[in-house]
Formats: C-alpha cells, structure tokens, sequence
C-alpha cells in the first residue's frame, strides 16, 4: 500500500476494532488474532480509499538449477519447486522438497539463497542411491508440518502421479526425509499440480488441486478444493476458484483468447488466509512446438487471494501479479507454480 493508504487504513484499525474482551452489539468479533484490511469485513466505512498490489522483487538469477545429473534429461534442463519450501521447527534451518523426473528432491539451506543437496542414499535412481531423492514417481510434491499429528506422520504429503492409476497420491513421514505411501491410494482423482494446507483452527488438511473443466464456454484449468483428518479419507472436491469475465477481458485485450488457473497455494495469516493464484493467460497451441513446449502457450503470472475461512476465497481488487513476469530472463515466459506459503527469512 502507499503511504498515504497505509495511514488511512491505521486509522480505521484504531476507530473499529474493539479491545479485547469486549464485543461491540454490531461487528465482527476479531479476539487477539491480528487483521489486515484486505477486504471490508472489517471497515464500517470508507472514503477515497484504494487497495494496491505491490509486487514482489526477485533476484537476478535463480536460486537452484539443475546442476546435478540426476537433474537433467538431454533437452529438459529444469529442476521445479512445484514443491514446498519450510523452516525447520528445531533449528529454523530452511528445508526444500523439489521436483525433477527423478521424483522427490530435497535441498537444505541457511539463509534460502543458498541451497546444499545432501547424499541421502534413500532412493535408487539411474542405479545409484548417491542422490539427494527421498521419494520417486511422483510430481508436485506438496509438504506440511503438523505438530499436532501423531509422530510418525508429523509431515504429509500429496503429490500427483501418472499412468493407469492416475490422481493424487497421500504419503507421511516422521523426519521429512523417510516417507511412506498410504496403503489406498490415489486419494483423490485428475490432476496434476496440488498443493496442501495444514488448518490448525479446524484441524484439517486442505487439498487444492487442479482439474479441467467447462467453464464459461471452454475447456478450462481450475481449483478444486477437498479436506480430510487423515490424509486418506477426503471431502467431495468442490471448485473453489475460476478465472471470471475480469481475466477474460484482459487477456482479450493483450491478444489472448481466455483465463486460466494452473494452480493455487493457500496459507493461513493471522486471523485469515492468504493465497498465491497462478493465471495462465491463454492464447492458444505454440506456433512452432519445441520439444519441451506444451500443446498450450501463454504467460503465467501470480496474483493474490484472500479468505476468511479458508474455504471461500476472493480476488483483490487490484489484480496486479504479486510475482508477475520478469524482468529476468529465467521468469520471462511463466511463473510455473507457487509452494504452500510464505517463509519468513
């Protein structure tokens, strides 16, 4: 926000929000929790007052390529945090769960800049075990920490796989480095990017994943939202976020043809949720296809969402991407996915 937004919304904070322990006769009771005026939920009035989106900075170059041999595959030289990035709750020492058609990697760091591959010797890959993979087969590997779960399954997992029994798959883990499938699996169905909130406020795993659907006149990638207790018995999966006339138009106007969600993190933040939508501005097959080129072309970006409960979400009002494209060469065409959430360094 700007400075002169920032102050207006400090002052609506000291007029409407009650001390704890007192409930105004109309409002919303708030407790010790903190707010962010994201919305209006909160605001009884406003007056030439505008929200902003200010973007995200990146650095020049990025942070993990692929440098190892079990990280490429001839052309395909790409290494994906379609992953998780975490702290770890006992050393604060930053962990990374990655992906590369070798399945599952994992990376430490210190500062989250600079990142180190350690030799497990846990799974066999080109047959060797020298590797830093924790788990094969399987793609957009999502990881959440729960305190509160028993201590063999303190981390979960939910990742995609493909092939006859194709959908998302359910895995857990004492040590985030040791993981074990559930015995029925795939959890839920379709695919093939998710990634999975722990709700501590309802004690539940929250699943978003993507799903092709008709939507507004196309074939279209959208999120899908199922929970679960346990991991392995899953809600009926509920479409909770779809690109809307807004993106159409946009993308219309930058020469496109329609919208699309390729996926969607969700974390909480403070007494709501924060989220990190990826639209796909679609404009049709690639005129000339390479081999590593997709059957559809067009830029991602990432914009912010926002909920109160987790379940129900809403776009900004400024749509400005949080991660938009460039000016790198690296970020230039896509952002390719989001993990769970933000990490505080």
């Amino acid at each position: 926000m700007s400075r002169r937004v920032a102050s207006v919304v400090l002052i609506l904070f000291s007029l409407f929000i009650p001390q704890p322990g007192h409930a105004r006769e109309s409002g919303v009771w708030i407790g010790a929790e903190s707010q962010i005026f994201i919305d209006d939920s909160l605001v009884s009035a406003k007056s030439g007052m505008e929200r902003h989106t200010h973007p995200c900075t990146k650095p020049p170059r990025p942070v993990l390529g692929p440098e190892m041999n079990w990280e490429r595959d001839g052309d395909d030289q790409r290494v994906y945090v379609y992953g998780t990035v975490l702290r770890d709750p006992e050393t604060g020492a930053f962990r990374m769960w990655y992906n590369r058609l070798s399945g599952v990697l994992y990376a430490t760091s210190e500062d989250g800049l600079r990142w180190n591959r350690p030799r497990l010797n846990l799974a066999e890959f080109q047959g060797t075990r020298e590797n830093n993979c924790v788990l094969t087969s399987l793609h957009s590997p999502s990881v959440v920490y729960n305190p509160d779960a028993a201590p063999k399954e303190r981390y979960a997992m939910l990742g995609y796989k493909g092939g006859n029994e194709r959908g998302y798959r359910a895995a857990y883990s004492e040590d985030g480095l040791h993981w074990h499938l559930y015995l029925k699996n795939p959890v839920l169905p379709s695919g093939d990017t998710c990634t999975l909130m722990y709700d501590p406020k309802s004690g539940a795993y929250l699943a978003f994943h993507k799903r092709n659907v008709k939507w507004r006149g196309h074939e279209r990638r959208t999120v899908y939202l199922a929970e679960s207790r346990d991991m392995q018995a899953w809600s009926k999966p509920l479409l909770v976020m779809a690109p809307d006339e807004i993106d159409d138009a946009q993308i219309e106007k930058e020469g496109g043809r329609f919208g699309q969600f390729y996926n969607m993190s969700a974390f909480p933040y403070g007494d709501q949720y924060l989220g990190f939508v990826t639209l796909f501005h679609f404009t049709g097959p690639p005129e000339r296809k390479g081999p590593l080129q997709s059957n559809d072309d067009g830029p991602i970006d990432v914009q912010l969402v926002h909920s109160r409960d987790g379940r129900s979400w809403e776009r900004c009002e400024d749509r400005t991407p949080v991660i938009p494209n460039g000016p790198y060469a690296y970020d230039a065409g896509c952002i390719l996915g989001v993990a769970n959430g933000v990490v505080a360094t």
